[in-house]
């Protein structure tokens, strides 16, 4: 699910559900998973973020990342929506379980 708007024109709006199908370095291919719009395909890109001169650093500091997976709380309200333990599935890469 989306958490913001990335391009309202394709319905990619905050809270437009998605199915991942590809992780690549600079996109993530998916595809929306309801409405009008159901089963078109799309591309989710990186995101550049640039600060701003009023944190008073003598640089502009400019990094790329994808947008969160979840915000603060989410992953806790999700999970525990799940009202079978068969239901939930969790995707832990590199094998790092904390």
């Amino acid at each position: 699910m989306l958490l913001r708007n990335l391009d309202p024109v394709n319905r990619l709006c905050n809270e437009t559900r998605l199915i991942c199908r590809e992780f690549q370095i600079q996109t993530i291919n998916t595809e929306i998973a309801t409405g009008d719009y159901q089963g078109k395909c799309v591309f989710i890109s990186r995101i550049s973020l640039l600060s701003s001169e009023d944190i008073g650093l003598p640089f502009v500091l400019k990094r790329k990342q994808f947008p969160p997976v979840f915000s603060h709380g989410q992953l806790y309200v999700t999970m525990s929506r799940v009202c079978k333990k068969s239901n939930l599935k969790v995707l832990v890469k590199n094998g790092s379980i904390k």
